[in-house]
């Protein structure tokens, strides 16, 4: 629990910082200001479960006389700016009877308790009781929190490329809760409004995805977690233009080096995949496969025109994925991959990531999918020539999946 103490009398402010300290426990961290400017920055920085303010206080230390009006600058400011963090709770404190009664008539109603400091030493239980019922409200928005989503969906792309074919799709506004986040506003299946989240992380990689959809998670807390994009195939195994849905995913690159007798170096791979089959959303992404993307003839019309190379026919496929920190193009090394398992026949640089944060997360767990386009084989002939034409596919089937076969829960 977090406490914000603003009082310009240190022998005060030291007992109540005591008092929190008592009731709290050894869990609760507690701020002091003894000032308007110091105050109004802790504020922007951090968030308070409750605030304690001394209805009198001077704009800046040592430099102006405590009053009222600097009080009530601070609230007002805590109550309407968007600059500022406001606390859970609030609670008033004064030994300036006229400050009181300037209060009641003005922003007093919103604030939590108003408490006049006297001599008997009665303010002392009435602020531990805002204390304690604090400690027990913020525990409650704790649980809440963690157990409900807010977001109906996250999407997530490596590069930028990727999330470009989204901006035709919904109309993107920036979102103040995390810097680059795209937020969006879309009608289901069944009418209903529901907001999104893009956001594309600008790099591949397995840790930078992972590190980058936690934040996302922690900031939105979807219901729903889509990565799209484009990304390598098993030759023998799916086609360029085939629409991968990843429904296992291997770390291909987790293991062990080891020398041989003699003298050479071998790589012990030692993969622990993570599955969503039996996530609910497993059963959609199986009907979505069985029926295809709808109106296809045209859909691949339109990837052809983005990139004039691409001959692929748009199958869609549930595959086992590898997804490594390394980007694929050798032959020998494709081998060893799909060796892990007979299943492997897609890879990527991100999509463990995904599913890692997604599976690890202490909030309300997410459904996770990565749909993703074969570009090229693996094999050292990169085409990157069909990265418009594979992300739009992607796009596109995403697109479908979240505003005609999702469902979505109150958030």
């Amino acid at each position: 629990m977090k406490i914000l103490v603003v009082h310009d009398r240190a022998e005060v402010a030291t007992e109540i910082v005591s008092l929190c300290e008592d009731i709290v426990g050894p869990s609760v961290l507690v701020e002091r200001a003894n000032d308007y400017v110091t105050a109004v920055n802790s504020l922007r920085g951090e968030l308070f479960d409750l605030a304690i303010i001394d209805l009198t206080l001077p704009h800046s230390n040592g430099r102006s006389l405590p009053t009222y009006e600097t009080a009530h600058n601070l609230l007002r400011e805590v109550l309407e700016s968007d600059h500022i963090q406001s606390p859970g709770d609030i609670v008033g404190i004064t030994h300036d009877e006229s400050a009181l009664a300037v209060l009641s008539k003005d922003i007093g109603q919103h604030l939590m308790a108003v408490i006049a400091e006297g001599g008997s030493g009665d303010w002392r239980r009435q602020l531990g009781d805002r204390i304690r019922y604090c400690k027990k409200s913020a525990a409650a928005r704790q649980i809440s929190y963690r157990s409900q989503y807010d977001y109906s969906v996250c999407l997530v792309t490596a590069l930028d490329k990727e999330l470009s074919p989204f901006r035709t799709m919904f109309e993107f506004s920036s979102e103040k809760r995390m810097p680059n986040a795209q937020g969006f506003v879309f009608r289901d299946s069944l009418g209903a409004m529901q907001r999104g989240v893009a956001y594309a992380i600008g790099r591949a990689g397995v840790a930078r995805a992972a590190v980058k959809v936690q934040e996302l998670l922690d900031s939105f807390r979807p219901q729903f977690l889509i990565m799209s994009g484009f990304c390598g195939g098993v030759e023998d195994k799916l086609k360029l233009g085939d629409i991968a849905i990843f429904e296992n995913v291997f770390d291909w690159d987790y293991g062990k080096w080891k020398s041989g007798s003699d003298q050479t170096v071998e790589f012990l791979a030692r993969p622990e995949p993570i599955s969503i089959r039996d996530d609910d959303i497993h059963h959609l992404l199986r009907a979505l496969v069985e029926s295809g993307l709808p109106n296809l003839p045209l859909e691949l019309e339109k990837a052809r025109k983005l990139s004039p190379t691409f001959e692929g026919e748009g199958r869609l496929r549930l595959v086992s994925a590898a997804s490594g920190s390394a980007v694929v193009a050798d032959e020998r090394v494709i081998k060893r991959i799909v060796g892990l398992s007979d299943s492997i026949s897609a890879v990527d640089m991100e999509s463990y990531g995904l599913y890692l944060a997604a599976s690890a997360s202490y909030l309300k767990r997410p459904q996770v999918v990565c749909v993703k386009t074969v570009a090229d084989y693996c094999d050292g002939n990169k085409h990157d020539g069909l990265h418009e034409a594979c992300c739009y596919l992607s796009a596109r089937t995403t697109h479908h999946l979240i505003t005609r076969l999702l469902r979505y829960a109150s958030v």
